[in-house]
């Protein structure tokens, strides 16, 4: 039937074609977000978990890098895996940069070079008159 129009009036098919309704858009979305779901587990989008486990987006964005939380797209918006937001939640983690280890010879040669740099700036002040 549709054919039978468009070989009768030609200008037919330039027309545009209709787009789905919002609807039938939020449907969609709606459906595919389901699917996920029903293959990966409950899902947060990723703002909600960062708020949740008080980091930033960027922070967040960096541990999914590093592979401990689960990151999945649909529709390209993205989620994260509520399994995986708990288990990062309940491990231990340790605020601030790592404590650095210095072993015993390392302040001796800071002092050293500390002292030669000392002495430099001391010739450089004041020259010996000859």
């Amino acid at each position: 039937m549709y054919e039978a129009a468009v070989n009768e009036f030609p200008f037919v098919e330039a027309l545009p074609k209709r787009e789905k309704s919002k609807l039938a858009k939020v449907w969609d979305m709606v459906n595919h977000l389901k699917e996920a779901q029903a293959r990966q587990g409950t899902l947060l989008p990723l703002t909600l978990a960062a708020k949740a486990l008080d980091l930033s987006r960027t922070r967040v964005e960096q541990v999914v890098a590093d592979g401990r939380l689960k990151r999945v797209e649909v529709d390209g918006h993205v989620f994260l895996t509520l399994d995986s937001v708990i288990e990062f939640a309940s491990t231990e983690r340790k605020n601030g940069r790592p404590l650095k280890y210095l072993d015993s010879k390392t302040p001796w040669r800071d002092s050293v070079k500390a002292a030669i740099e000392i002495r430099r700036e001391a010739r450089l002040a004041c020259p010996v008159k000859g």
